[in-house]
């Protein structure tokens, strides 16, 4: 125990270190508004290093007591959520946005499972993959429409995001040019697929800008990271196509 919070302290310092860093840039150049994304993205990282580590210190068990939490870890996006630890051969994250009465499906609620990474990228994790999905169509009585990995973690995310969540403006064109922006304020977020219920009554136009202004934006922050633009699209493309298979037999 007292090994782990060694640990936790030492990730601390990291994330006081990279808050210096932002300190010393200058947000009114471009290189500098580029250096400040990055070390927020380290910042994240470290955020979600803390937090697996603190799940060590609990007793284990195969589902934790419920946690009240935000879907995305960033209070810029209101979604509140009872947040579950799966434990297991492929641990996972299930979090629900409200109570399901008699798990009767419902598409007005939000859910998401953040998973390993790998489990998104290896075919023969394909069993879990279905299960995920599956689970998610249980819930919401309707397919994944929003998978991302979160930077350059190894985590990644599947979604069913409801329609409520695009509506904080009269207008849902607002609204849904505003979930990604608030989605990504504080995070990169490697967006990989976007599903047509999310896009449903949204004018090209804005589904364009969005992808441009902000989805491709942080694609490329990514992959300045890990590995070459076309190197993530063509990942993103293979996660996209596997998702897609599975969901259309669902």
């Amino acid at each position: 125990m007292q090994k782990i919070d060694n640990i936790i302290e030492q990730v601390k310092q990291g994330i006081q270190r990279q808050e210096m860093f932002i300190a010393r840039e200058n947000p009114e150049t471009e290189d500098g508004r580029k250096n400040i994304e990055f070390y927020r993205c380290k910042i994240a990282e470290l955020e979600y290093r803390i937090k697996e580590l603190e799940e060590k210190k609990k007793e284990t068990s195969s589902i934790l007591v419920p946690k009240w939490d935000m879907m995305f870890y960033d209070p810029t996006l209101w979604m509140p959520v009872n947040t579950y630890l799966v434990k297991g051969k492929v641990p996972f994250q299930l979090m629900l946005s409200a109570n399901y009465p008699n798990y009767k499906s419902n598409n007005t609620k939000s859910i998401s499972i953040e998973l390993p990474f790998d489990i998104l990228l290896k075919e023969e994790n394909e069993e879990y993959l279905r299960y995920m999905l599956e689970l998610i169509k249980i819930y919401s009585g309707d397919n994944v429409n929003l998978v991302l990995g979160n930077g350059v973690s190894t985590r990644g995310m599947l979604s069913f995001i409801a329609d409520k969540e695009l509506s904080v403006y009269s207008a849902k064109e607002l609204g849904y040019y505003d979930f990604f922006d608030r989605l990504c304020d504080n995070n990169v977020r490697n967006i990989i697929y976007v599903g047509d219920s999310m896009k449903k009554g949204i004018k090209s136009e804005t589904v364009d800008k969005v992808q441009s202004e902000i989805i491709d934006f942080h694609k490329k922050l990514t992959a300045n990271e890990v590995m070459s633009e076309e190197e993530l699209e063509k990942s993103n493309e293979k996660i996209k196509q596997r998702i897609l298979s599975i969901s259309k037999h669902l």
